[in-house]
């Protein structure tokens, strides 16, 4: 059941509604929900359709009026950003969120020709994380967050 308590679909943003500073259009990234926004990061597509992302963006979805986009970082901007140094561009990566508000981003691929698949993890937020032996290299992993790993 949606928060509409009809079970319908809701456009909050796109064809007939203008959000204002969405994102470039994408394919194949990951979004993440909780505490009334939505953090999206990466994938596919951008200004001209033909390139990796490893932007991150937040929607916020007010109760009432409309959502707003807001750019937090870019990582083709190497070096300190507000989020520090973030992952590489990528597609087909997964992220989940915490209930405390660390985010995760996992795998993923950049057909570059370099590194086809990814295996690393990275973490949005200040929370020191359990480690353990990494993964494979791995593209269109799926994560969820299912019982209270960080206290």
């Amino acid at each position: 059941m949606l928060p509409d308590g009809r079970g319908q679909w809701t456009c909050l943003c796109g064809q007939k509604i203008d959000c204002g500073g969405a994102p470039p259009a994408r394919s194949r990234h990951a979004a993440v929900w909780g505490d009334g926004h939505m953090l999206l990061f990466g994938g596919y597509g951008g200004s001209d359709g033909q390139k990796y992302l490893a932007d991150l963006w937040r929607l916020d979805v007010p109760q009432s009026g409309s959502p707003i986009w807001t750019p937090l970082c870019d990582a083709r901007i190497r070096g300190p950003t507000p989020c520090g140094e973030g992952p590489l561009p990528r597609s087909s990566h997964t992220a989940v969120r915490f209930p405390k508000g660390q985010v995760l981003v996992f795998g993923g691929q950049h057909m570059d020709g370099s590194i086809p698949q990814y295996q690393d993890v990275w973490q949005l937020g200040h929370q020191h994380l359990p480690h353990g032996p990494s993964p494979h290299p791995v593209a269109h992993p799926i994560a969820w967050w299912v019982f209270p790993l960080l206290t």
